[in-house]
């Protein structure tokens, strides 16, 4: 199907996006989604891709229930890299999310960051992309989480936007070359509280250390 065609049109015109479906779309990019563009759309607006492992299929099947409305195919199988894939239609809100998201094609931290970071549903959905749990000798010491794609003082400014929002004592790690955050001893059990509630069970091995 075109995206162009007229009932493409109409569907992208009748939608908008709820509460819920901006913070699922906010926590994503920071984790794993990126928007695209689209050579054939003459409105130049943006789409938003989700692609995961197909291990991790429930959290597809889970982001698609979310923004299934947004979009006119099921995720489908790449078998070049074994994965699942589906991207939303071309809207002129996910361009908005785009202009916060990009500076000139390269992810960057949003100037919204400390608003996102106070919604527990983006946070939630941004570790379910990039966290994950430190163990040492069978116990879970802290929680990571992958911000390796953000430059040093994005980390930065981070730690001090998650200390404000929570009062989180969060660190910086070195981590191949780049950054990632750890929430310690100090942090890792109010971290938790913000968002166990809302981890997928397939998930839950990343915050609890068990899969429901």
């Amino acid at each position: 199907m075109g995206v162009n065609n007229r009932a493409v049109r109409n569907l992208r015109n009748s939608l908008v996006l709820s509460s819920q479906q901006k913070s699922f779309i906010y926590g994503t990019m920071l984790g794993d989604g990126s928007i695209i563009g689209n050579q054939n759309n003459k409105q130049k607006n943006y789409r938003l891709q989700i692609a995961h492992s197909i291990k991790q299929k429930e959290l597809v099947l889970w982001k698609y229930e979310i923004l299934k409305k947004f979009v006119i195919k099921s995720p489908s199988y790449r078998k070049i890299n074994n994965s699942l894939v589906f991207r939303t239609i071309s809207h002129p809100q996910i361009t908005e999310i785009y202009n916060f998201f990009y500076k000139n094609s390269k992810k960057v931290l949003p100037s919204n960051i400390e608003d996102i970071l106070k919604d527990k549903l983006s946070l939630a959905v941004w570790f379910m992309d990039d966290g994950g749990i430190a163990r040492y000798s069978g116990k879970i010491q802290g929680y990571y989480l992958n911000t390796q794609s953000f430059n040093l003082k994005e980390n930065q400014k981070l730690v001090r936007l998650f200390e404000k929002a929570y009062g989180l004592k969060v660190y910086i790690l070195k981590n191949k070359g780049n950054h990632r955050l750890y929430f310690g001893s100090q942090a890792r059990n109010l971290f938790r509280q913000l968002i166990v509630d809302r981890i997928i069970p397939s998930l839950n091995y990343k915050i609890i250390g068990t899969q429901i």
